[in-house]
């Protein structure tokens, strides 16, 4: 494709293009698109190009050609187009202000699209009309750091570093001094005087301060919701790390976001962030590459420093293969290993958190007495558990047969859903939700029509659960921590619930979101349940290996929807 700068084309010819497409009314995106590879360019103090790729078609999806123009007209910036590119070239900035200009992509149709540029200045400015001492602080990993006098004249051959680690590069065209150091090995700061000598021979001091080298860290954790490159970007290389790789998503293959990080740390020497494109959180993934598995595995100095931190060793930790979470609850950090490379990392994966702290119950609902000796003796069915339910004054929603589900055994009871009556009822649920062995799921003669599960159900759902996307939801951190107080410890996430295990009284308790407002008159409804784990034979103790492990892909978990019409 050619590219010049021409005048544009008048929007009568748009509106030609427009017809030869054979569509009536044109909307905006009848114009056609303009695709840039990227918006906004960034630029260190010293010359430099980028490249911006350039796509351009008509309604039709057609290639038509393009100008470019710079506003405002600078000197700085110069701007060079290919097939299908412009490579932004800017020249070093001598100054201590940053700069800025934008780039205008202007299609044959008079669409517009711009790259707003920006340069850095340089990083200190010395005004030698006052006198006074000045710091400038540099990475661990080195680098190099410029300073801008103004104000008067200095001894460009009389500028003197402290230590031999500075080296200075006076540049005197420019009126600018060079500062560069070497990587800092040590996890000690350093620090070295720069002494410069003005015209009237009363001198100025400046104060180098390089940072030691991070043994150990946590990644970014500014923000739970969203993923800001730049303030990201920002945080890393105030830590002394430095951007390696840059990836943007692409929806179409799935790919995901990327930021790659070399880090200060000989332990931890890389550190990537990962963001999929639809995601509800800063990052979904941080992979932190160990130079050693030791450091998280039992007495491991990263282990520890975690657990230093804050961090509990999670339900499934094992001392091979450890899991901790962090004390807000946000990230779950355990050992990954990257078969291919055979590389070792500490990956770190957020959790959905509420946005506001919310009530839970006094003592965590559980079966009373009265409800255990009815749900776990098989000689109660169904009957016995209306009877029951009516004599306390509650009232019947639903009493529903399996029926043509099972021609041959019609009249079997499947579920019963009845809303307690609050004044008598000892546990305070809103409603309970039977369900009953059937013939159809293969029960006993002994055990058919006794209950097969009970729901305890709250229309106050808050004080369980919290929605973390519309139809998803998870246990709210206050009633995780009540479970946890009365035994009852997390044990993940599945598509039957949130589950968490009391090994100790040998049960399980299973947390669900019901979205059923026909059947419960509320829009979300929490509901628990328990089921009693199998025990070793002859034993009381509960068998190891009947605890499945959870989904540990799962951040939240999906309702079930319910009508009348499901019954």
């Amino acid at each position: 494709m050619r590219h010049y700068i021409r005048q544009l084309i008048e929007l009568l010819i748009v509106g030609v293009a427009l017809a030869s497409c054979q569509k009536d009314e044109p909307t905006e995106a009848d114009f056609g698109s303009i695709e840039l590879s990227q918006s906004e360019l960034s630029f260190d103090r010293s010359a430099g190009v980028q490249e911006v790729n350039v796509k351009v078609c008509n309604r039709c999806g057609d290639a038509i050609d393009w100008i470019y123009s710079i506003s405002p007209q600078v000197e700085w910036l110069t701007v060079t187009p290919s097939d299908n590119k412009l490579a932004i070239a800017t020249t070093e900035n001598h100054s201590s202000k940053e700069r800025h200009a934008t780039v205008s992509v202007i299609s044959d149709n008079n669409l517009v699209r711009h790259i707003t540029v920006s340069q850095k200045g340089a990083d200190l400015q010395l005004d030698l009309s006052q006198l006074s001492d000045d710091k400038l602080q540099l990475p661990s990993m080195g680098g190099e750091k410029y300073l801008q006098v103004i104000g008067g004249e200095i001894s460009w051959d009389q500028i003197t570093a402290s230590e031999e680690w500075l080296a200075i590069t006076p540049l005197q065209d420019s009126q600018s001094i060079k500062l560069a150091v070497p990587r800092n090995h040590s996890t000690e700061p350093r620090q070295a005087i720069v002494t410069i000598k003005k015209a009237d021979a009363s001198e100025l001091t400046i104060t180098v301060e390089q940072a030691g080298q991070l043994e150990y860290f946590v990644p970014y954790q500014e923000s739970h919701k969203y993923m800001v490159y730049k303030d990201l970007v920002a945080y890393e290389e105030a830590r002394g790390f430095k951007v390696v790789q840059i990836q943007f998503g692409d929806s179409d293959f799935g790919s995901p976001d990327a930021l790659l990080f070399e880090t200060s740390s000989q332990k931890l020497p890389e550190i990537n962030y990962f963001h999929s494109l639809d995601s509800h959180f800063v990052y979904d993934q941080v992979m932190i590459l160990l130079s050693d598995p030791k450091e998280f595995q039992k007495e491991g100095g990263y282990l520890q420093y975690l657990k230093d931190l804050g961090y509990k060793e999670r339900y499934n930790s094992k001392p091979e293969s450890p899991k901790l979470i962090s004390p807000d609850g946000f990230l779950v950090a355990s050992l990954f290993h990257e078969t291919r490379y055979d590389e070792y990392y500490v990956r770190f994966n957020p959790q959905y958190l509420p946005d506001k702290p919310l009530p839970t119950f006094d003592k965590l609902p559980v079966y009373t007495d009265e409800i255990q000796k009815r749900i776990y003796d098989p000689r109660v069915k169904f009957k016995d558990i209306s009877a029951w339910e009516k004599s306390l004054g509650s009232k019947v929603l639903i009493e529903m047969p399996i029926g043509n589900n099972d021609p041959q055994h019609p009249d079997e009871m499947w579920a019963a859903i009845y809303q307690t009556n609050q004044e008598t009822d000892v546990d305070k649920q809103e409603f309970r939700f039977y369900e009953f062995h059937l013939s159809l799921l293969r029960a006993t003669p002994e055990e058919l029509q006794s209950v097969r599960l009970l729901r305890l159900c709250y229309n106050d759902c808050e004080r369980v659960i919290f929605e973390t996307s519309p139809g998803q939801f998870r246990t709210t951190p206050e009633f995780e921590a009540l479970a946890e107080s009365e035994g009852f410890i997390f044990y993940g996430m599945n598509m039957d619930g949130v589950n968490f295990v009391n090994k100790e009284k040998g049960l399980k308790m299973v947390v669900l979101m019901y979205m059923s407002p026909e059947i419960f008159g509320a829009k979300k409804t929490a509901t628990i349940r328990y089921e009693k784990l199998p025990q070793e034979s002859g034993t009381s103790a509960v068998a190891a290996n009947n605890l499945q492990e959870p989904q540990e892909t799962l951040t939240s978990v999906p309702a079930r929807r319910y009508n009348t019409r499901n019954f």
